[in-house]
């Protein structure tokens, strides 16, 4: 996968993922809101405090897929350096290639 594809689909998630809690947290909260001045000010308050959260869960959501991508990354490094020491190893013993056997 190419890295620009890899970004637009990282972007794309962050964006659906904070859109999505931003928009269930200010629903869930609206509906607690009462009506007159105070109302008005509690429908402002849930307003911020769910971009806020879909903002943190979309950053979140980024931030979580790059730590696996980079994980998953390190560990076929890992088996792929190990494979060729393997192998190494198996020649300098005397071995031949593992295909003549």
């Amino acid at each position: 996968m190419s890295k620009a594809r890899f970004a637009a689909i990282l972007l794309g998630a962050g964006v659906v993922v904070g859109g999505a809690v931003a928009a269930l947290a200010s629903l869930t909260g609206t509906t607690l809101c009462g009506s007159g001045r105070a109302g008005g000010d509690c429908y402002e308050l849930v307003r911020t405090l769910s971009l806020r959260a879909g903002l943190i869960a979309g950053l979140m959501t980024v931030v979580m897929t790059l730590l696996v991508a980079g994980l998953l990354r390190m560990l076929t490094q890992e088996d792929h350096q190990r494979a060729e020491r393997a192998m190494e190893a198996y020649r300098t013993e005397g071995g031949g290639s593992p295909s003549s056997g």
